[in-house]
């Protein structure tokens, strides 16, 4: 071990020893095999059921920050 929790540095081609070293995104990504996205509508996950049920949910959001900023005043 290099120090507390670290593993040694026998093994430097192993991504893993590798852990604490810093890294550029790039490196990261190709370690990862992340890949870019190509289309932004892959991001979206069906959470509200409706509309109406996501302008609830922000109105609610918006109402506590209100209060959140009255209480802090």
């Amino acid at each position: 071990m290099d120090g507390p929790g670290r593993p040694g540095r026998e093994g430097k081609k192993d991504p893993v020893c590798g852990f604490w070293e810093p890294l550029s995104p790039d490196v990261l990504a190709r370690l990862q095999d992340i890949r870019p996205l190509e289309r932004a509508e892959n991001l979206s996950a069906p959470i509200w059921e409706s509309d109406e049920e996501l302008e609830q949910f922000l109105a609610d959001v918006y109402a506590a920050r209100r209060a959140a900023r009255s209480h802090n005043s």
